[in-house]
Parts: structure tokens; sequence; C-alpha cells
């Protein structure tokens, strides 16, 4: 792959430590480019917002020209698009603090940043990364001057050797790739199926018929996977995981076998 112009985002913010991350390691290859949220992000999904201004405006990170948006992390995308003008060979989500996996991804502000994207034509490529973390730092709020150097070895250098190897492989055919990576450094990698059903994994929401409150706890996973060759499984058994995803929301198996049926209704 003929890499050249990347554009960085996320859901974690700006300048997040993830960004920073991999702004150190990409930095002197490639020509670099920033668009985020003001603020942190997490678990927005692909929400956009409508028939409201967002203010937004201009930083850099670490050297790296940004622009941030006070929105989510779709509208910074469409931001970027007016902004930048320009498109780019591939757009690079996260590294976010917090896995994406299973059903978690369609809530997941970093791989709607990269699908979103890829759909409005800013890239024709994408790649979302994330990281295994404690529970009491999926909302962290990031600051760019904070030291990140303890980070550089794990999961900085294997986030920029498994980036490497995709751009060798050519992404492997993929459009989306879904990368996580598990809390402890590791060298083992493992193409992965999302999980399908991830009821029981999380702690289950609360609801409160008294004071018709309802809350999602913000925790790790509860209990072991018996599910083999998905991502959950991976990161439980300490593999950093890759999952190739389309573009689109299609079934193209489904598609396919029925695309020539017609009928009507009467």
């Amino acid at each position: 792959m003929d890499i050249r112009r990347i554009l960085l985002t996320g859901d974690d913010g700006y300048n997040a430590i993830g960004t920073r991350l991999l702004v150190h390691f990409l930095k002197h290859e490639y020509q670099l480019f920033i668009t985020g949220t003001k603020n942190q992000q997490s678990g927005v999904g692909g929400t956009k917002t409508l028939k409201k201004e967002l203010a937004w405006g201009e930083d850099t990170v670490d050297g790296v020209r940004a622009i941030w948006i006070d929105g989510t992390p779709v509208d910074s995308i469409e931001c970027a698009k007016e902004y930048y003008k320009q498109s780019f060979d591939l757009v690079l989500s996260g590294i976010n603090l917090g896995l994406n996996v299973s059903g978690s991804l369609i809530s997941s502000g970093t791989f709607s940043a990269a699908f979103h994207a890829i759909n409005l034509g800013i890239a024709p490529r994408a790649i979302a990364m994330s990281l295994e973390v404690p529970a009491n730092n999926f909302r962290k709020k990031h600051k760019k001057d904070a030291d990140i150097r303890m980070l550089y070895e794990y999961p900085g250098k294997q986030a920029y050797a498994v980036f490497k190897k995709a751009l060798q492989h050519d992404m492997w055919g993929g459009s989306i790739l879904n990368i996580n990576f598990p809390i402890k450094r590791t060298g083992d990698v493992v193409f992965t199926d999302c999980m399908e059903t991830m009821y029981g994994l999380w702690p289950v929401s609360v609801l409160d018929k008294k004071t018709h409150t309802h809350v999602s706890p913000m925790q790790t996973p509860t209990k072991e996977i018996a599910s083999v060759d998905t991502d959950v499984s991976a990161i439980e058994e300490g593999k950093i995981s890759i999952t190739p995803c389309q573009s689109t929301m299609l079934d193209a198996g489904v598609y396919d076998r029925i695309k020539r049926v017609k009928f009507s209704l009467g």
C-alpha cells in the first residue's frame, strides 16, 4: 500500500493519549493530520448532531496540525471533510482506551469514526485500534501535555508493528481493520471474527423501577468466554485481535443468494 497522508481520529478527544502515541511513531514517515472531538466522547457510537451549530477550532498536537469540534466523533469526521478538502490514503482511529469488540462496535465512537470516514469518501481504507484498560479509564479526560513515555513500549511499539504489517500485506484485502490489544504486552496476533452475542459478557444494565433510572455499568468482562476464534476470546487469551470489517452494512452472502429474486405483494 502506498500510504502518505493519514488522518488520525478517535473518540477520546483530539489530544488523547492514543492519538499522541500514533503521532510519536508515525510523524517522521507520513503526513499526519488530526480531527477529533474537543472532549471525551466514548460510547456515543455513530451519533451525528443535526440542526445545531457546533463550535470548532484549530490546534497542534505534538507538532501535528489538528482540528477539534465540540461534538461527536462522526461530527469531527464531517468537519474534517470540509476543512482539509483533500482526501487521505488512510484513516487511523484510536488508540482507544477500552476494548471495542463484539456488538459494542455499534456504540464505539472510535469504530464509527473509521466507518463514517470511508462512507464519506475521506479515505478508501481505515484502521481502528483499541487497548484493554481498567474500566475507570474508559472516560479518562486527556491533556496534550500528559507524559506518555511509559506507553512507548506497549502499546506504542506493538501498535506501530501491527500497523506496518497491515500495510505490508495491503490490509489483507480488508477495507476496515478493527484491532484490539490486550492489557498485557504480547507479540501474538490472531485474525478473529466478532463475537456475535455479548449478553452476559459485561454486567447487565440496571433498571430501577422505583426511581425510573437506568444505567449501564462501565466494567470489564465478568465471565470466561467459551466462543473460539472471536475478538473477545483472543483478548481473553492475551493475544492481539485483528478483525476485518466491511465498509457497508450489507450481508454479501445473503444478497448474492437473493438479489435476482423478485416477488409481488399483490
